[in-house]
């Protein structure tokens, strides 16, 4: 059987709604036989430099698209993607000290994402990760879908397998799969300690463990009140609660009384750094403006 490594890379013939996807096919003799190069079970050449997808089959575990996607302890020669890779044994050598199968420390303050190896369970590292599919209502979000299979469907095109084009500016999707973590489509969207240049998104997808992404910086865990006029959309699945799209919305119920985001993600593990010095997990007041 096949261990799909991204969320568009399912054991029988997914629809690509997007265009820059590449995804893996996997027949009862569990041999994959990709859509592009660079989507091989042995050592492809990464067109791009934003993304490293492994793929793993019953037999063998396809090696990174990156040089700083190994499976071993890889160096990572790059700022935008931490990938950590997951052996036929099951152990995960993760490329930075927040990606741990464990209790990782979130270095950054935008982002965290957490492994999961074929021996032990997910760690989330955002607060609108999810294991079903919840529907966003919104219209600014980047929403990756998560079935009981895992099989995600993203709804824009910039968030792909391979090395999609992200044609906006507020967008930062990263992936993550059973084995691996995809690199993200904007050097803002960081496991590490990316800067967000953008107020508006910052989206983490999530596979096989069900992470999904948020579609804003101020999505949080809990219910928040949207004191703007912007989407304010919060989804509930039967584990978790999806955060809201705007940033002013808050973990607990505080009110948020300027314009800017005010984001904290917490984690079953560890608890995220905001975005903002204000920034609280109980009941502050954002009084910036």
């Amino acid at each position: 059987t096949q261990d799909p490594t991204t969320p568009l890379d399912i054991e029988t013939t997914p629809t690509d709604s997007g265009t820059t996807s590449s995804d893996s096919q996997t027949t009862a003799s569990g041999t994959q036989g990709p859509t592009t190069p660079s989507d091989m079970e042995t050592t492809p050449t990464d067109s791009g430099t934003t993304s490293s997808d492994t793929q793993t089959t019953g037999s063998v575990t396809q090696g990174p698209t990156t040089p700083s996607d190994m499976e071993t302890t890889p160096t990572d020669s790059g700022t935008t993607s931490s990938d950590s890779q997951t052996t036929a044994s099951g152990t995960q050598s993760p490329t930075t000290p927040s990606d741990m199968e464990t209790t990782p420390t979130d270095s950054g303050t935008t982002s965290s994402d957490s492994q999961t190896t074929a021996s032990g369970t997910q760690d989330p590292t955002t607060p609108l990760d999810i294991e079903t599919t919840p529907t966003d209502s919104g219209t600014t979000s980047s929403d990756s879908q998560t079935t009981a299979s895992g099989t995600q469907g993203p709804t824009t095109p910039t968030d792909m397998e391979t090395t999609p084009t992200d044609s906006a500016t507020t967008v930062a999707d990263s992936q993550t799969t059973a084995s691996g973590t995809q690199g993200p489509t904007t050097p803002s969207d960081m496991e590490t300690t990316p800067t967000d240049s953008e107020t508006t998104s910052s989206d983490s997808q999530t596979t096989a463990s069900g992470t999904q992404g948020p579609t804003t910086p101020s999505d949080m865990e809990t219910t928040p009140t949207d004191l703007g006029t912007t989407s304010s959309d919060i989804q509930t699945t039967g584990s978790v609660t999806q955060g809201p799209t705007t940033p002013s919305d808050i973990e607990t119920t505080p009110t948020d009384s300027g314009t800017t985001s005010s984001d904290t993600q917490t984690t079953g593990s560890v608890t995220q750094g905001s975005t903002t010095p204000s920034d609280m997990e109980t009941t502050p007041t954002d009084s910036a403006t």
